[in-house]
């Protein structure tokens, strides 16, 4: 299956979150009709959240207060009519604790929901993914992920009109570093507008700026309270029947207790009842009433206090250090291997019932079937040690080092034999019959006796060899999970100990038959498999991993490994794949010896771009690999190498906004004033400070500023199309936009630099609708040579700033070519705003001096081009002003009623505005011809009704002129679409024209259509000709807007050139395109004499 025209390996490689099995986990453990409180409660107090396009909502509140029920049913309401993506941090999942993980599982979703909408991705798009999560693609950083991949979709998104939502749970879960890194790509998504956050936390939103419409609400007692009730009936319910059944004041007693003790949090209530379920008398369940504990932390030691067997604790231990949830059949089969051969013993498999009973409820299986923590404070709670003597604290790398142990003692033990054993030296020959004296002296051969039969040939039977029979083990769970998580749960494993060997005899033997490793390496040899173990290693930080190469002995590896582009990770050599990749294990500096290691052994390199491992490093922002490698290869790293493009690593961590890198290159003495080439073509030049401002790097801007780092004059130096870094901040919209401009004004760029096109950098600012650029850029004392255009308005309506509007409007003149209503962009926002408004801000446009009769490069006005969109509402409102010229031309030849009439997504009632004053009395604007000489009647007769636009006086008048017979004349010369109905349009025209044959006498009308052989095949005539047959036969109901009394038959004359259909005071002839009316006229003559019908078309031609 593909989804938005990719296949379903890059969605794998993307990301392995499944929205649905989340969001259906969740919603099973919500009690039903709770939480709608919130909704309520958001429409009523922040009901901008809801009408604005850009907004972020925060929801904070304490542990077990149920905030994952609060943004499922956030989901199941909003998604019904719009996109909603959503993630829900789960630190079962530690390895997607991230901010890269978040927007990996966004991305999916965006492409599955364009699919369901049949749109297809932008090229960008497909080969972004692909240069990323191909099969050949390398590891990608934040930056790419979100810049490359998930910002294009949603900006062809939003280029489509489709409202997004994207949902975040559970951010509170995260590191500070990754918590920080998605408020900072937050806050980037909400500078570019069109879409809402929705964001749930333990604690109220950060310091950072979101924007104007940001809200913060917190779940309170009052709030909560009536949902607790119902979720403590709604468990009473299920479960009473274990004690309570028959007791109802036992169950009310219960019911009261937990309703005063719960404040807000329903995990309490859970596991309260869990522990009431377990009383065997009235009297338990009163002293457990009695002894409610106060907090989750004594409620968790409560239950930890109970668990006494090693299946309850093996359990709660796993669950709480594997990577991955557990599926119950899994878990059942590892409590079932044996800690010292490690053989799954099948007879001693608990069952699924018991590990929830012996961890007294500390973890529940969901509706994946999987086996998860009650709760995420449960991982908290379990890493601080008690004050009590029950446990010590829990270590959570040594508790995956133990279970890791587990893992590959079972994939070493007896069930998956990994080499042949030799059970004797010894080999049994048999015996051929021969003498001890015959077998050693050897006798001449005259002298040997015949055989008189042939002797039959050795068999050997294998087991007399000791060659053990390999056999396939049964189907295991167990299997499954150690062979995908024996490798993470190893990183901390240690040379020299016990386990040590084990991990050395699994990691280096190539295992065909189980696939134990991650990398394929079926049929290749040993030289291929480590190679393979080495990109994995370095990809997954994975350094006793690493270290397992230098213990391979027959065969040992090969050096040229080192120097080899790696396939699975985009060709990249190991050192550059070391280079990019980031820690991954927290706590540790595995990162850091895999690069020292793969340094030492490879050679200095560069790939397909001319990349070095310092251009690398400087990408992704890896200082401690550049340090490393100027401290060990220092002779030969060369600070101002470049690539194929001129650019050095400083250049590359300006462009990336690493400002941390930056400032190393420049203490080190790299250049910072480079020139290098930009676009595919590679025909214009840059300079590293032009391109942070370009990409809005304000760090960056003010590490190349610092004194000593550029010089006054660098400051302006200019780029091939003779740009300034002004320039390029006015330019290009950031949120840094006006500190960038104001901090190189401070810095001395020279505002009056003008361009190849001899505009300044405010000239600049306005007419990309650079507001906060412009603000920085504007001063009283600006010389008047300067030629102020005003702010581009596109940007004033997507802020609504009427101030900054009218500010730059009063400074000049303005660019008819950059009006907001002549562009797609601008019509668009025009359209999805309030009548009123939509009124009130085009007065205020027209007010502040603009013309609204302005053309643009294809020669269309507002009008023109609202139309064509075609955008009802903003038609409308154009149409209110009196100087908004109605008649003019385009470029084409096409006046406003000429596009207004083809536009069927305008309605009959605005078409028929057009029609009325100033339109003169003789509608002499009927008779204007576009550049194929079609007429506005002409198009009128064929595409809308006539009779609601005018009255059948003025048809009089109108007809009177011999227009009509004009506009006919026109007709062949239109040519029909492939998505128009040819049957539809030509009947549309026949009524209309017996329309006018019952108002006015004009005799008989003639009328030809041109039809193209090549979109439209026989049979679409052949459907016009029974269309005709059945207007023909006296029903009226055939012609329900028709009010002729009468109606002849409808006689058709089909000829290989042409189809003549008369009747009812019509003549019309359906030309095929490449055919002639003479071809027709010619067919048409009979053998005695030209026909009515042969006549008519001589007439015609």
């Amino acid at each position: 299956m593909a989804h938005g025209h990719l296949c379903d390996d890059i969605f794998t490689r993307i990301s392995d979150y499944e929205p649905d099995r989340v969001y259906s986990a969740i919603r099973y453990r919500r009690c039903k009709g709770t939480t709608m409180w919130f909704l309520n409660k958001i429409y009523k107090e922040h009901p901008s959240w809801r009408r604005s396009s850009t907004s972020c909502l925060w929801l904070s509140g304490p542990i077990g207060s149920g905030k994952p029920f609060i943004a499922s049913t956030v989901v199941e309401q909003i998604s019904a009519s719009q996109f909603v993506g959503h993630f829900f941090y789960r630190p079962s999942d530690c390895d997607k604790m991230t901010a890269s993980a978040l927007f990996r599982a966004l991305i999916p979703q965006m492409i599955a929901y364009l699919d369901a909408l049949n749109l297809r991705c932008a090229t960008e798009i497909k080969s972004s993914l692909t240069r990323y999560f191909g099969v050949e693609g390398r590891p990608p950083t934040l930056n790419e992920i979100f810049n490359e991949c998930f910002l294009r979709i949603h900006s062809f998104m939003t280029a489509h009109g489709i409202p997004t939502l994207y949902l975040i749970d559970g951010l509170h879960e995260c590191e500070v570093n990754e918590t920080t890194e998605v408020f900072r790509r937050i806050q980037e998504l909400m500078s570019l507008g069109n879409t809402r956050i929705f964001i749930t936390g333990r604690e109220g939103p950060p310091t950072m700026d979101f924007g104007p419409n940001t809200f913060a609400t917190t779940i309170r007692a009052d709030d909560t309270r009536e949902d607790i009730r119902t979720f403590i009936k709604w468990e009473l319910s299920k479960q009473q029947h274990r004690i309570l059944e028959s007791n109802d004041r036992l169950a009310q007693g219960v019911e009261k207790a937990l309703n005063e003790r719960a404040h807000l949090m329903f995990l309490w209530v859970r596991l309260q009842l869990e522990s009431i379920w377990r009383c065997k008398t009235k009297n338990e369940i009163q002293a457990t009433l009695r002894d409610l504990p106060s907090d989750l932390n004594s409620l968790y030691a409560g239950c930890f206090s109970k668990i006494v067997s090693d299946i309850g604790l093996n359990s709660l231990r796993w669950t709480y250090c594997a990577p991955r949830p557990f599926k119950v059949a899994e878990l059942c089969e590892l409590l079932a291997i044996h800690p010292q051969t490690g053989s799954l013993q099948r007879e001693q498999i608990v069952d699924k019932s018991a590990i929830i009973e012996d961890c007294f409820n500390l973890v529940y299986i969901n509706v994946n079937d999987e086996v998860v923590l009650v709760h995420h404070s449960l991982r908290g709670f379990l890493q601080v040690a008690t004050n009590s003597t029950i446990r010590p604290k829990w270590n959570l790398e040594k508790e995956k080092l133990d279970l890791g142990w587990l893992c590959l003692k079972y994939l070493t033990g007896p069930d998956f034999t990994l080499a042949l054993e030799q059970r004797s030296k010894k080999v049994a020959v048999p015996y051929d019959g021969r003498t001890l004296v015959q077998q050693v002296l050897k006798v001449p051969r005259f002298l040997q006796q015949k055989p008189t039969h042939f002797a039959p040939p050795i068999r050997v039977n294998p087991q007399d060899f000791g060659v053990p029979k390999r056999q396939a083990p049964k189907s295991s769970y167990a299997l499954n999970f150690a062979r995908n998580t024996w490798l993470p749960l190893t990183r901390q494993i240690v040379v020299g100990t016990e386990q040590w060997q084990m991990f050395l005899d699994l990691a280096l033997q190539p295992s065909e038959q189980f696939k134990f490793h991650p990398w394929d390496c079926q049929a290749e040899s040993m030289q291929a498999h480590y190679c393979k173990l080495l990109g994995w290693s370095i990809a997954n930080n994975h350094w006793p991993l690493l270290q397992a190469l230098d213990k391979a002995e027959a065969p040992k590896p090969r050096t040229e490994i080192f120097d080899l582009p790696l396939p699975e990770y985009q060709n990249l050599l190991p050192l550059h794949l070391a280079a990019r990749t980031q820690e991954k294990a927290r706590g540790t500096s595995s990162q850091a010896h895999i690069f020292s290691y793969v340094l030492d052994h490879a050679v200095w390199q560069r790939d397909n771009r001319k990349y070095t491992a310092l251009h690398h490093a400087a990408e992704v922002g890896n200082g401690a690999c550049i340090q490393c490698m100027l401290h060990r290869r220092g002779k030969d790293v060369d600070l101002d190498t470049q690539d194929d493009h001129n650019r050095t690593a400083l250049v590359i961590a300006a462009l990336e906004g690493r400002h941390e890198i930056v400032q190393i290159l420049l203490d080190l003495g790299a250049d910072c004033d480079i020139t290098y080439l930009v676009g595919d073509l590679s025909r214009f030049t840059e300079r590293p400070l032009m391109g942070a401002v370009k990409n809005g790097r304000l760090s960056v801007v003010e590490i190349l500023l610092q004194p000593g780092a550029l010089t006054n004059a660098r400051i302006d130096a200019f780029d091939s199309r003779n740009r300034t870094a002004l320039h390029y901040a006015a330019e290009f919209p950031t949120k840094h936009s006006g500190p960038i401009v104001a901090r190189l004004l401070l810095a001395g760029a020279d505002r009056h630099w003008e361009d190849v096109s001899g505009r300044t950098a405010l000239q600049v600012a306005c007419n990309r609708g650079n507001v906060a650029a412009a603000h920085e850029l504007v001063d009283s004392l600006i010389p008047k040579r300067a030629n102020v255009i005003p702010l581009f308005i596109d940007a004033a309506i997507r802020r609504h700033d009427d101030t900054t509007v009218q500010t730059f409007i009063q400074a000049g003149g303005f660019d008819a070519a950059k009006h907001p209503l002549l562009r797609r962009e601008g019509c668009r926002r025009l359209e999805q705003m309030p009548i009123k408004e939509l009124q009130g801000y085009i007065r205020f446009l027209k007010d502040s001096g603009l013309d609204l009769n302005a053309v643009d490069v294809e020669g269309y006005t507002p009008l023109m081009r609202a139309m064509r969109m075609p955008y009802q509402k903003l038609t409308n409102v154009l149409l209110f002003f009196e100087d908004v010229e109605r008649f003019s031309r385009s470029e084409d030849g096409n006046t406003p009623l000429h596009i207004a009439i083809t536009k069927l997504g305008l309605d009959d009632l605005l078409v028929g505005r057009l029609f009325k004053p100033p339109m003169s009395d003789d509608c002499v604007e009927l008779d204007i011809s576009n550049l194929r000489g079609l007429t506005p009647l002409s198009l009128l007769l064929i595409h809308r009704d006539v009779r609601p636009l005018i009255h059948a006086e003025r048809w009089r008048s109108v007809l009177a002129a011999g227009r009509l017979k004009t506009a006919l004349k026109a007709i062949p010369n239109y040519r029909f679409s492939q998505d128009e109905n040819i049957a539809h349009m030509i009947q549309q025209a026949v009524i209309n024209l017996q329309y006018i044959l019952s108002i006015v006498t004009l005799g008989t009308l003639h009328v030809v259509f041109t039809i193209s052989n090549r979109d439209h095949d026989l049979g679409e005539v052949e459907r016009i000709e029974r269309m005709f047959t059945r207007m023909g036969g006296g029903s009226r109901s055939a012609l329900p807007r028709c009010r002729c009394e009468s109606h002849a038959t409808w006689e058709s004359f089909r000829f290989d050139v042409g189809t003549i259909i008369k009747g009812a005071g019509l003549l019309v002839c359906l030309v095929p395109e490449k055919a002639r009316l003479s071809h027709l006229e010619e067919a048409a003559t009979s053998s005695s004499g030209p026909t009515p019908e042969a006549e008519y078309i001589r007439d015609r031609a």
